[in-house]
């Protein structure tokens, strides 16, 4: 047991873990974007298919709705991010570190490109009209956008993975020493359970106003 414990002392230097936690890292980095491809695939699918009308029209009139549901839905934008790599760009570009983490990471992922009302409908930018025409938005089903949250969740863990590393250069000392306000948020699994997420989605539809032609 000694010359065990003595190999394992020997094998075990500072350098050879900082190794294995690199490593370690490259794999849940690699599960992730695995996660992400699988999630991509199904959304694939979903494009094929025709969105469900909500039970009681609130904000379009019926020849809106009915017109809406004519048309293909263009998944295109923020549908088709990889946010793991987009949270590893954002800690490469001097991330904003404070109470308002969270809402600071949506704003760079997906700025105001994801909108929600209070029935739970919710719609994507498609880019093709301005912010202000009903046009410019594709509306997208529950389980789509319970899909977009899960990739936007994992891109979250990955910068909560780089801010468990090693401080980089280029974050200052002071900044780093108030990292928990991002490795300590922790997301719900289920988007309908995430009031973080909610809000910031349900804000960005009433900035925008009415979906109204």
């Amino acid at each position: 047991m000694e010359n065990l414990a003595q190999s394992l002392s020997t094998l075990l230097t500072p350098d050879f873990l900082d190794q294995l936690a690199t490593s370690l890292g490259d794999i849940a980095r690699g599960c992730k974007k695995l996660k992400s491809c699988v999630l991509k695939i199904k959304n694939a699918t979903l494009a094929t298919s025709v969105t469900t009308p909500p039970e009681e029209p609130h904000e379009d009139t019926q020849e809106e709705l009915q017109e809406e549901l004519q048309e293909e839905p263009s998944f295109t934008g923020v549908l088709e991010k990889d946010f793991v790599e987009i949270a590893e760009q954002y800690f490469e570009e001097k991330p904003f570190v404070g109470k308002a983490s969270f809402k600071r990471y949506l704003e760079y992922c997906i700025d105001d490109h994801i909108r929600q009302d209070r029935l739970k409908t919710t719609w994507v930018f498609n880019g093709q009209h301005v912010k202000t025409s009903r046009k410019a938005w594709t509306k997208i089903s529950q389980t789509a956008i319970q899909d977009l949250y899960s990739e936007i969740k994992n891109g979250w863990e990955q910068l909560q993975d780089c801010f468990n590393g090693n401080r980089p250069d280029h974050i200052l000392q002071s900044k780093w020493s108030r990292r928990t306000n991002i490795t300590e948020i922790h997301l719900d699994d289920s988007l309908w359970k995430e009031k973080r997420f909610r809000e910031y989605i349900n804000e960005a539809h009433l900035t925008h106003g009415p979906l109204r032609g």
